[in-house]
């Protein structure tokens, strides 16, 4: 079968085999580096394609799972919005034995997340810095 290399489904296949396996890569060290590979049915794009499906538009290949490899169950085409809430820089906050990070708090409670780290920054604890809802037309307030 004839590849088109313009393709956005080839495009993110090869990009996620050279951030595993090229060292010159530039982003080496964060995929390949730290021990995250590609597994070996995925060197073939025909089989990527097969388990992935055509990458939809706007949509970008992603790991469930961090801290794994790129394999058949731990990848999906997410949003940007979920890869930003997926990396390793994510601090993951439990209340009430609930668990997400401050922007999806934030956002089930209203709030701008900058309004409740500067609640925190203030002295409040998290469940406090949620509890106070905004001022009435107001985007972002500390208290």
């Amino acid at each position: 079968m004839l590849v088109d290399y313009h393709d956005s489904t080839y495009n993110a296949w090869r990009n996620m085999r050279q951030r595993c396996n090229r060292r010159t890569h530039p982003q080496f060290d964060r995929y390949g580096g730290r021990g995250i590979t590609v597994c070996q049915r995925w060197d073939s794009f025909e089989a990527f394609r097969d388990d992935m499906g055509p990458r939809p538009s706007g949509l970008t290949l992603e790991r469930v799972r961090n801290e794994k490899g790129y394999y058949p169950g731990n990848c999906i085409w997410a949003t940007q919005g979920l890869q930003n809430r997926n990396t390793r820089r994510t601090h993951i906050i439990e209340l009430n034995g609930k668990r997400q990070c401050l922007t999806d708090w934030a956002a089930e409670h209203g709030l701008h997340p900058m309004t409740v780290w500067s609640r925190m920054q203030l002295g409040l604890s998290f469940a406090e810095a949620l509890a106070h809802p905004l001022q009435q037309g107001r985007k972002f307030h500390a208290l």
